[in-house]
């Protein structure tokens, strides 16, 4: 039971550190994920706006 964690968690950081698999997966997107991705960087952006942070960081500038 132990070792097929350790072993997943391996195979996992395997996974996300190989070049080819990771450059496979952001090219193999559909449209809708494009627009899922695009909607929530927009809400990222509109939160960072809105909120109080963001004058403070202007001001740093």
């Amino acid at each position: 039971m132990k070792g097929d964690i350790v072993n997943d968690l391996l195979k996992g950081i395997g996974n996300v550190v190989n070049p080819k698999r990771v450059f496979r997966e952001l090219t193999d997107f559909k449209p809708g994920e494009f627009v899922l991705i695009a909607v929530m960087l927009l809400a990222q952006l509109v939160s960072f706006f809105v909120s109080k942070d963001f004058p403070r960081q202007v001001e740093l500038v």
